[in-house]
């Protein structure tokens, strides 16, 4: 019972580091009771004691998906909760100072890889060092290896301090654990004082979010119309035009009426289908072209999946656009940002109906990716919350949940490439390889002691 509870304990940290709690330093200390009660134990007992916390800690944290799917969402947080009981499976037992310093956080990337892209109900939210994107400096390490290397440093703590808990571990011992775990706080610490200064850039072309949910096409040209200021780039919701625009004679009188390039979510019918698209329209009502949607949101009909990473040459510089569930999968916006993209536009379907916590873990994501790739980002959603995110993850303006309206603020082009768009994704999949060959050693353990 005390495993349990300590797995459970674990799980209610790590829901605390999301939203609606949103108290990022849980984070950093949330896998320390799980790891104590695996301390010790038969893969068998791991798996269970993992299962427990992954099945509780998704159940708590995406329990919004019961006004989507009901009582079928309970399939899916057991699904997510498997990845929880090979976590357990495999860092279960009596390990030394080196598996926990490194073999206990590569287990815990390569595992959350697993889950969040690399299998066929993929979903890239809850990623461990997403949530940070609530702590301004702790985020800025995402530039070098990405959302996973933050959740690599975090585990690597977690695995330090319960290390040092430990029952019979030298005085010795235990202080190096503790500090070495504490120094890696702080070197994240320090690592992001410096890069938040860096890159909270000031932005020199405005750009603004029309926000709302259940409205005719002309409402949105309407309240474009009715802007004060002079934008030079807007973006729409995901789906905002419900029908095929066709040559979208009015979306391109619209962008030349205001001077601006106009990002419109729509759908376009493709034959006995259709795809998801973000039709891109420049300020002399050319259409520029279209981005179709490469992740198609699974149990729905999202349309067929986009291919290709097209950019749009506007004046708020190279223009890269994904829609929605894309940005929840770095693969999408890296790609888009190695072939040019300087600034980012995503339009976004996130429901009324799905509720508040689910738009508070959403925005996670975006802020996260803003500091990714150290890119602008422009998001309008259908209800909420769009916002206009800096390089340093900030959100410069947003429109709250559940209200309609416009927000501006103002971005700039950014061409560098961050160490994590160059090298850096790689440690996640480097991880899965870890992963691997630490389940093929378990299965050899067990076959010579049998």
């Amino acid at each position: 019972m005390r495993r349990i509870l300590l797995a459970l304990l674990s799980a209610a940290l790590l829901w605390a580091s999301f939203p609606p709690l949103g108290f990022a330093p849980a984070g950093w200390i949330a896998l320390v009771p799980l790891l104590m009660a695996l301390d010790g134990t038969d893969p068998r007992t791991g798996v269970r004691l993992g299962a427990v916390f992954g099945t509780a800690f998704f159940a708590a944290s995406a329990s919004w998906l019961w006004r989507i799917f009901g009582p079928a969402c309970i399939g899916l947080w057991a699904y997510e909760g498997l990845f929880g009981a090979l976590f357990g499976g495999l860092a279960c037992g009596r390990r030394g100072r080196a598996w926990h310093l490194l073999g206990v956080p590569a287990l815990w990337v390569g595992i959350e890889w697993l889950r969040a892209e690399a299998n066929p109900l993929r979903f890239g939210w809850f990623v461990l060092g997403l949530s940070q994107s609530g702590s301004p400096r702790m985020m800025q390490v995402a530039d070098l290896a990405g959302a996973y290397g933050l959740s690599f440093l975090m585990a690597a703590v977690s695995a330090r301090l319960a290390f040092a808990a430990r029952r019979g571990l030298g005085t010795g011992s235990r202080r190096v654990a503790l500090a070495s775990g504490l120094g890696l706080v702080a070197a994240v610490w320090a690592y992001g004082g410096w890069a938040r200064d860096r890159w909270s850039l000031p932005g020199s072309v405005e750009a603004t979010v029309v926000q709302a949910e259940d409205v005719q096409e002309d409402d949105l040209a309407k309240a474009t119309r009715d802007l004060r200021n002079s934008p030079k780039l807007v973006v729409w919701p995901e789906l905002a035009v419900a029908g095929d625009p066709g040559e979208a004679k009015s979306l391109r009188a619209l962008a030349r009426e205001k001077g601006t390039t106009l990002v419109v979510g729509c759908r376009r019918e493709d034959g006995s289908s259709w795809r998801n698209t973000a039709l891109v329209l420049g300020s002399d009502g050319s259409v520029l072209g279209e981005y179709v949607k490469h992740v198609p949101l699974p149990f729905f009909d999202d349309g067929i999946a986009g291919k290709g990473y097209p950019t749009f040459q506007t004046p708020a510089g190279r223009l890269g656009v994904c829609i929605c569930y894309d940005m929840d999968f770095p693969w999408v916006m890296r790609g888009l940002t190695k072939a040019g993209a300087e600034v980012f536009a995503i339009p976004t379907l996130d429901l009324a109906s799905w509720g508040e916590v689910q738009h508070l873990q959403h925005t996670m994501n975006a802020r996260i990716r803003a500091v990714e790739h150290r890119r602008f980002i422009v998001r309008a959603c259908s209800s909420g919350i769009s916002q206009v995110i800096g390089p340093d993850g900030g959100v410069r303006v947003e429109v709250p949940g559940m209200a309609q309206g416009t927000a501006s603020a103002r971005v700039s082009p950014v061409t560098t490439l961050t160490w994590n768009d160059r090298i850096g994704w790689l440690l996640a999949p480097i991880c899965m390889l870890f992963v691997v060959g630490a389940a093929l050693w378990q299965v050899r353990q067990k076959r010579a002691g049998s």
